[in-house]
């Protein structure tokens, strides 16, 4: 039998991941510091009554940061000190205004504590203060589409929406890596990491049917050793995907039925990839890669279609600099 280089090629490649479990662990070294730059770019699209066509929204987030490894415990955890001068946004031209830029001067300095499995164990924020400036609120300028009152009962499907996009760009989440496994993994096995909670239905188990805030998790899996850009790198996948209908929790916060309540269907789905690219040995973060899209509507009772939607796409990486 003849067996072509190209096979042989694939033969090495299969055979150079182990398949023995290992132990993944984020090994620290004291006065390690790193600086990372990352960005996400968003294309939001969203439509009310009595539009009928979708309206672009386009935005992208940019920062740099720095993380200083100050201390070591015995157990493996280790003292790191996170540092990030400000944020700059720069939304796209729409069609009522010009491109703009906004930079967000907070300075952010943070003692963080992470065990070796990367789990943020404890936050000291040593931030400057920030001043208050008088007559100034809330808001942070998110467009009302949806919330009402019901009796006692006060509705923000506005923040349910807001947390899907957030996660969808990506800001902050990248910033310290992936949680990692607890158990030794083989190539292919995964775990997973709660990033955020929405209302949803159960579908399966004892408590089929019932309405309750569920958690939005990442499954990671473990893809063993890449190559990125001549060099050798571990890599982890994160998948997300979410897609509930937010009615019937609302309905039943409300106490009513469904079928009483001012709503028909508050959908709210989300899809997402990550991408990890990290230090064989370490387990430092490298180079991050990202991508998600979403969809949220918002149907009411006695009208044809949606009262809003909104879609969204976005592209997000971080790279060690």
């Amino acid at each position: 039998m003849i067996i072509s280089p190209i096979a042989l090629s694939l033969a090495a490649l299969v055979g150079a991941q182990s398949t023995e479990a290992i132990d993944i662990e984020r090994k620290f070294r004291k006065g390690e510091k790193h600086t990372f730059q990352f960005v996400s770019k968003m294309t939001i699209e969203f439509r009310g009554v009595p539009l009928e066509t979708f309206l672009p929204f386009g935005v992208t987030y940019s920062y740099a940061y720095t993380m200083e490894t100050e201390r070591l415990k015995p157990d493996g955890a280790a003292d790191v000190r996170f540092k990030r001068p400000n944020i700059k946004i720069r939304e796209g031209e729409t069609v009522d205004s010009p491109p703009k830029m906004e930079v967000i001067n907070r300075p952010q300095n943070l003692l963080l504590t992470f065990s070796r499995k990367n789990q943020l164990l404890t936050l000291k924020d040593e931030s400057p203060k920030e001043k208050k400036k008088a007559g100034t609120g809330g808001g942070g300028g998110e467009p009302a589409f949806w919330s009402a009152s019901f009796g006692n009962a006060q509705l923000d499907v506005t923040s349910w929406i807001a947390e899907l996009r957030s996660l969808g760009a990506f800001v902050n989440f990248f910033d310290w890596g992936p949680v990692l496994p607890v158990h030794p993994v083989k190539v292919g096995d995964t775990w997973k990491e709660t990033v955020g909670y929405v209302p949803a239905t159960l579908k399966s188990g004892a408590d089929k049917g019932r309405n309750i805030m569920t958690r939005i998790d990442y499954t990671y899996v473990y893809k063993g050793n890449t190559t990125r850009e001549g060099k050798k790198r571990a890599w982890i996948q994160g998948t997300l995907h979410h897609d509930s209908d937010a009615a019937p929790f609302v309905a039943d916060l409300l106490g009513i039925e469904l079928k009483f309540a001012p709503f028909k269907e508050i959908k709210l789905q989300m899809d997402a990839t990550v991408d990890y690219y990290l230090d064989p040995e370490t387990f430092a973060v490298y180079e991050i890669e990202g991508t998600s899209k979403g969809n949220t509507s918002i149907t009411i009772r006695g009208q044809d279609g949606p009262y809003y939607e909104e879609r969204f796409t976005s592209e997000a990486y971080l790279v060690r600099k």
